[in-house]
């Protein structure tokens, strides 16, 4: 089973959320330069998203789970 951390967009008005790669998407939809990138990835840092993608041949894909189900489970 994979476990991948996810993390929302930091910048405002962005409602892109669960982003595996954050900074493909930065630079993609968003157009920043290497430095305006490095400085969103830094306060995206500071994000308490509480969110865990699992992976699962089992499970079907996408699905999310919070990470109090899965401690107290």
């Amino acid at each position: 089973m994979k476990k991948l951390k996810c993390k929302h967009c930091p910048i405002p008005g962005c409602g892109s959320k669960f982003l595996v790669r954050l900074a493909n998407h930065l630079t993609q939809v968003h157009e920043l330069t290497e430095l305006e990138r490095k400085y969103w990835l830094q306060f995206a840092k500071l994000q308490n998203t509480n969110a865990i993608r699992v992976y699962d041949k089992e499970v079907e894909p996408k699905t999310i789970f919070s990470i109090n189900e899965i401690v107290h489970s």
